[in-house]
C-alpha cells in the first residue's frame, strides 16, 4: 500500500515555497528537465516530478524556463527559483542542498554519419574536436580526461547538432538522454557505442534554504513508491538513464 506524506510545516513552506507559490528552475530542450512537447502538453522528469510536489504542498507550480544550465545555477544561488534538478556535483553543491540521486543518466559521444569515430575510446585520438555544454561539469572535465583532444565550448543542444553537420566539432558529449534528444531532431547523427561515466542527477533546493530539503527527500521516496519516477521517464521518452530505486545518497 502507498503511504501518504505529511504536511509540510510552517518552516518548510517557507523554505520551499517562500512565494507561494513553487517555483522550478527547468532546462529547456532536455528530456530529464523540459520538453515544450505541444500545446498544453510539457513533458520532463524535473517538470512532472516539481509539478507533483507543488500539489502535494498545496501551492501552485511556477515553471520558469532557462536555456543553459548556468542560468539555472544562478537563479538558484540567487533563490530566484526554489527547485531544479541537474547533475550533483560538489562545486554545485555549494549553492544548492541536493536530496539522494534520482535518475543515473550515462555519458557519451555524438558523432555525425560519416564520422571516422566508431568507438568511445575513439574520441581520445589526437586533435579530435569534441563539443561540451559551455559551463557544464564536462567543460571542465574533458581537458584532464582528453588531453589529446580539442575541447570545444558550445552554447546550446540545438548548436551542437548544427556544429556537428557543419564539420565544426567531431563529437559532442554529454549525458546520452540529451544526447538521443538531438538525434531525434538533427538528420544524420547518431551516439557512438559505450560511454565515459555517468551523471547523478537529483533535485535540490538552494543551499540558504535547505530547511525544506527534509521534505523533498520525503516527497521523493512516496514519488518513488508511487511510480513517479518511472512514468516521468516514460512520458518524457529518457533514454541511456535508470531510476534510483533507493535515492542513492549523495555525498556532498
Amino acid at each position: 500500500m502507498t503511504s501518504t506524506l505529511r504536511p509540510a510545516t510552517p518552516d518548510e513552506m517557507a523554505a520551499l515555497a517562500p512565494t507561494g507559490a513553487l517555483r522550478v528552475a527547468l532546462n529547456v530542450g532536455t528530456p530529464i528537465s523540459f520538453l515544450p512537447g505541444s500545446g498544453d502538453k510539457p513533458s520532463g522528469v524535473l517538470h512532472d516530478l516539481a509539478r507533483e510536489l507543488a500539489a502535494q504542498l498545496g501551492v501552485p507550480f511556477e515553471p520558469m524556463l532557462f536555456h543553459s544550465i548556468p542560468e539555472v545555477l544562478a537563479a538558484m544561488k540567487s533563490g530566484e527559483a526554489d527547485v531544479t534538478g541537474t547533475n550533483a556535483t560538489p562545486a554545485r553543491s555549494v549553492d544548492i542542498a541536493y536530496t539522494g540521486t534520482v535518475v543515473e543518466m550515462e555519458l557519451g559521444y555524438l558523432v555525425s554519419a560519416d564520422s571516422r569515430l566508431r568507438s568511445a575510446e575513439e574520441v581520445a585520438a589526437p586533435g579530435v574536436r569534441v563539443g561540451v555544454m559551455q559551463g557544464s561539469t564536462s567543460q571542465k572535465v574533458m581537458p584532464g580526461r582528453l588531453p589529446e583532444a580539442v575541447v570545444v565550448p558550445v552554447p546550446g543542444l540545438e548548436a551542437a547538432g548544427r556544429m556537428l553537420q557543419e564539420g565544426v566539432i567531431d563529437a559532442f558529449t554529454t549525458n546520452k538522454p540529451a544526447l538521443f534528444e538531438i538525434v531525434d531532431a538533427v538528420p544524420g547523427l547518431h551516439v557512438l557505442p559505450g560511454g565515459w561515466g555517468q551523471e547523478e542527477w537529483a533535485m535540490g533546493v538552494p543551499r540558504h534554504r535547505a530547511g525544506g530539503l527534509q521534505y523533498l527527500e520525503d516527497f521523493l521516496v512516496l514519488a518513488r513508491e508511487r511510480g513517479s519516477v518511472e512514468a516521468a521517464m516514460r512520458r518524457a521518452g529518457l533514454r541511456g538513464a535508470s531510476a534510483s530505486v533507493a535515492g542513492t545518497t549523495n555525498k556532498r
